[in-house]
């Protein structure tokens, strides 16, 4: 069985060693248009904060291997691919196409396809949102830049629009830990708005008040 994964992340790689034990003789590639893989998203905001000191301590497993193409080889038997960026897929052959960083073409075929490219960040409908200093924070570029800006003290002010879990974290990496002036943006009338009833919700957002 030949299994193609598109999306190098956590999605794609913990699907991609699930199959290799139900199948150990399954032939798995996994291809990553980036060139970090497996990295531990939900720790980029105390990556910012400074909390965690390297970004490599997000690329690492509990006992200090790095996690890179050769991690998953010879630890999983997979065969990651980064850098190559899948830009069709033809169900008719079964075939996905791709090309890497120098646009070379090559084409990958499969008994399975898995898609596991993560999502993209709302971008809101308003002008402004393509100037200068507005700035998401969903991949490892973006934690690595904000944090660059705290360190050499060009951020100042931040806005931080959508109060989920990751807009309060941002927000106490800013605040609490760096003194930047924080302002939360929400469109609905509490933070946490899907996750909390309105009493509880209330006490988060006296915190957030009081510490940032």
């Amino acid at each position: 069985m030949k299994v193609v994964i598109i999306g190098g992340d956590a999605a794609g790689l913990k699907t991609a060693a699930r199959l290799r034990r139900l199948d150990p003789d399954a032939e798995i590639h996994v291809l990553e248009k980036g060139n970090i893989i497996s990295y531990a998203a939900c720790g980029m905001p105390y990556y910012v904060s400074g909390d965690i000191d390297s970004f490599e301590m997000l690329l690492t497993t509990a006992w200090g291997d790095f996690k890179d193409e050769s991690y998953f080889r010879d630890a999983k038997d997979l065969a990651i691919h980064t850098g190559l960026e899948a830009v069709a897929i033809h169900r008719d052959k079964k075939v996905v196409e791709a090309i890497d960083e120098d646009g070379t073409s090559s084409e990958w075929s499969y008994d399975i396809l898995v898609i596991a490219t993560g999502a993209e960040p709302v971008r809101l409908d308003i002008p402004g949102m393509n100037e200068e200093g507005v700035q998401f924070f969903t991949r490892p570029e973006d934690a690595r830049e904000l944090r660059r800006g705290l360190e050499t003290g060009s951020v100042g002010r931040v806005a931080v629009v959508g109060t989920g879990f990751i807009g309060l974290e941002v927000c106490e990496a800013f605040g609490a830990m760096w003194g930047v002036e924080v302002v939360l943006i929400e469109k609905e009338d509490q933070v946490l708005p899907r996750m909390l009833d309105r009493e509880m919700a209330r006490y988060v957002k006296k915190h957030l008040e009081d510490e940032v």
